[in-house]
C-alpha cells in the first residue's frame, strides 16, 4: 500500500510510475501535474491534491486536459496555494493551463459531468436564437419592403 506521506513532492510521485507501462501517456508529466500511481496493476492514476482518479487512457488522451476535464477544481491545475514541491517550476508552469477566474458559470456547451447543462437545454438554447435571429431578418425585410 502506498503511503500518502511526501507524494505533495513530484519527485515522490514519480518514482510511482517507475513501472508505467501505458507508452502514449507520460508518467513524468502525469507526476508534474500531480498524479500519482497507486495500482501498479491498472492503468489508474490519482491526483494527490483533488482525489479524482483517471484510468483507460486513450493514444489520443492528454494528460492535463484529462485531468481539466475531470476536476475542474483542481487547486494545482486553477494555480491556488498547495503544498507541491515541483522538480522544475518552469515545466510546470508552461503545463498549466493559465490562470483564470470564473466569474460567469457555466458556459454554453459545457456538458462536463460537472455541468448542469443538458444535450436538450442545450439544443433549446441554440434553437432559440436561431429563431429569434431568423424573426429579425424577416422583420426587418419586410419593413423595408413596404
Amino acid at each position: 500500500m502506498l503511503s500518502p506521506r511526501n507524494l505533495h513532492k513530484e519527485k515522490t510521485r514519480l518514482e510511482t510510475f517507475s513501472k508505467w507501462t501505458v507508452e502514449f501517456i507520460s508518467g513524468a508529466k502525469l507526476a508534474k501535474t500531480g498524479f500519482f500511481w497507486p495500482d501498479t496493476s491498472l492503468d489508474i492514476v490519482q491526483c494527490y491534491f483533488c482525489d479524482v482518479r483517471l484510468g483507460a487512457w486513450e493514444p489520443y488522451d492528454d494528460e492535463v486536459t484529462e485531468h481539466i476535464r475531470w476536476s475542474r477544481e483542481c487547486p494545482l491545475l486553477r494555480r491556488r496555494e498547495t503544498n507541491n514541491v515541483p522538480i522544475n517550476i518552469r515545466e510546470l508552469e508552461e503545463l498549466l493551463p493559465p490562470e483564470c477566474y470564473d466569474v460567469c458559470g457555466i458556459l454554453p456547451g459545457d456538458f462536463s459531468p460537472q455541468s448542469n447543462i443538458t444535450w436538450l437545454q442545450h439544443f433549446f438554447d441554440i434553437f432559440w436564437r436561431f429563431f429569434f435571429y431568423f424573426c429579425q431578418k424577416y422583420f426587418i425585410v419586410c419593413v423595408e419592403y413596404f
